[in-house]
C-alpha cells in the first residue's frame, strides 16, 4: 500500500508545476524529483523511480543515522578513546551517536547534553615549590599556588613546613619552596675543657717523675 501511495506522490510531484519543491518527508535527488525519505537508521539506496519508491539500506556497524534523510551515506560513530580521556558512556546504536563520559585524572574542555564530553584535558600537575589549591575535577582545571615562605614541596603535591634546628643544632642549608632547612650537630666545645685538664695533670706527673728525684 506505501509503495503505491509513494508512486503515486511521486507521478503527482512529477507532474507539479516547477519551483514548488518537495514536501516534508521527501528529499530531491534530481531538480523536479521528489522521493520518499528514508527512517533513521538507514540511508538510500536507491532513488524512486516512476514505478518504485526509495530503497533503502540499514547503517552497519560504527555507524548512524539519527534522523530520517536523504542521504546515500551513514555518518561514523564517535570514538571514546581513552589515551584522550575519554570512556565510553553510551555505545553507537543505528540511531544514535555514542556519547564520551570524562575518565580520572582529566577534564572535559567541550561536552553537549547529547553526545557527552567531546574534548578533554589531562589535569595539570603542580611542579616543585606548589601545591593543589584547587583539586581538578571533571570539570575544571588543578588550581596550583606557590607554598608559603617557611614551607616547601619538593614534588608539587603538599606544602610542609621547615625543619626547625633545636639547641645543639646547626642550620647548615636553608630552606626554600623546594627544599627543608638541613640542621646537623653543633661541634661539642666542652671537649676542649675536658681536654685542657687532662693534659695539666699529666704535666704535673710528668714534672714530678722527673724532678722529684732531685727533691731527695
Amino acid at each position: 500500500m506505501r509503495c503505491v501511495v509513494v508512486t503515486l506522490t511521486c507521478v503527482f510531484l512529477a507532474l507539479s508545476p516547477p519551483g514548488e519543491g518537495c514536501r516534508s518527508g521527501e528529499y530531491e535527488p534530481a531538480p523536479g524529483m521528489c522521493c520518499p525519505l528514508c527512517d533513521k537508521g538507514s540511508v538510500v539506496l536507491r532513488d524512486c523511480t516512476d514505478e518504485s519508491s526509495t530503497n533503502c539500506r540499514p547503517c552497519e556497524s560504527g555507524t548512524y543515522m539519527d534522523a530520517d534523510n536523504g542521504r546515500s551515506q551513514c555518518m561514523s560513530c564517535r570514538p571514546c578513546i581513552a589515551e584522550q580521556g575519554l570512556g565510553t558512556q553510551r555505545e553507537c546504536s543505528r540511531v544514535r551517536d555514542s556519547a564520551c563520559s570524562v575518565l580520572d585524572g582529566f577534564y572535559c574542555q567541550a561536552s553537549n547534553q547529547e553526545s557527552g564530553c567531546s574534548l578533554a584535558e589531562m589535569h595539570t600537575r603542580c611542579t616543585a615549590g606548589q601545591t593543589a589549591a584547587e583539586p581538578g575535577t571533571r570539570t575544571t582545571d588543578t588550581v596550583c599556588e606557590d607554598c608559603e615562605t617557611g614551607f616547601y614541596s619538593p614534588d608539587g603535591t603538599n606544602c610542609t613546613a621547615w625543619n626547625i634546628c633545636v639547641d645543639g643544632e646547626v642550620e647548615l642549608h636553608e630552606g626554600s619552596r623546594t627544599k627543608d632547612v638541613l640542621c646537623a650537630k653543633a661541634p661539642g666545645r666542652h671537649h676542649y675543657v675536658i681536654i685542657i685538664p687532662v693534659l695539666v695533670a699529666t704535666g704535673a706527673v710528668v714534672w714530678l717523675l722527673v724532678y722529684g728525684e732531685f727533691a731527695y
